[in-house]
């Protein structure tokens, strides 16, 4: 799943998965040939769906158990839009030897020279909720006559477990959320605001299922609100 969500206040944000998984099992390595189907749509400011906005993709499973980037058991998924068979972009996940998992970023989803690390761990297997600050600096935006500063966070929470259905099975998962939180602070103006995704994962498909970016809602006219998106998987293939 390569999903290219947020820009508010200038920042591209990559959101990949947070959530939980079995007890000391880990999450189920996925398999080259496994595809899974998703449902994706946009939401206005207000969360309501916008019909005409959705599309379908497929995301296949290409490689497991690679070498990429310093990482050793490596997933690669591909991912293209049903409709056109355009690629919607690559994924890259390592399964951690203690049941954490990895997203690769690429140093990518940040703006004008506030990048990510190479790979984002998400602790999956510890529920523990984690997060660290992304940006404390200044940035020239459009718009803007000085610089303004700006510090972000990144958050990642267990929420609880519960059940997806899909295809007619009923799938535990677990649940979980990612908050991209930031102040902007320029001239006259102190901006507080955040981007919410909420996420599902399911242990036994070592994959996400769902994952809903709410609205981002700005406090200022300065800074517009912004609608959200919701990804669901509709059917899926394991090899």
């Amino acid at each position: 799943m390569k999903i290219l969500f947020r820009y508010s206040v200038g920042f591209l944000l990559l959101i990949f998965f947070y959530n939980g998984c079995t007890s000391n099992s880990g999450p189920q390595n996925l398999a080259p040939g496994s595809t899974f189907t998703f449902k994706n749509v946009q939401t206005d400011t207000t969360g309501k769906v916008i019909d005409s906005t959705t599309y379908y993709t497929r995301d296949s499973v290409a490689q497991t158990g690679m070498t990429y980037s310093g990482k050793t058991n490596v997933t690669h998924i591909v991912s293209i839009a049903l409709a056109s068979g355009i690629p919607a972009g690559d994924t890259y996940l390592n399964f951690e030897s203690d049941g954490d998992i990895s997203v690769y970023t690429g140093g990518s989803g940040g703006f004008q020279g506030i990048t990510l690390p190479p790979w984002q761990t998400y602790p999956v297997q510890s529920h523990i909720t984690s997060g660290a600050k992304i940006a404390d600096t200044s940035l020239t935006i459009t718009g803007f006559p000085l610089p303004v500063h700006v510090v972000a966070y990144d958050s990642l929470f267990y929420v609880n477990s519960g059940i997806y259905s899909v295809g007619g099975n009923n799938i535990p998962v677990y649940n979980g959320k990612q908050v991209f939180s930031y102040i902007v602070s320029a001239l006259l103006i102190n901006l507080n605001s955040s981007t919410v995704a909420h996420l599902a994962f399911a242990p036994s498909l070592g994959y996400i299922v769902s994952q809903i970016v709410d609205p981002t809602i700005s406090p200022t006219s300065l800074f517009p609100s912004q609608g959200g998106t919701q990804t669901t998987l509709t059917a899926y293939i394991l090899k």
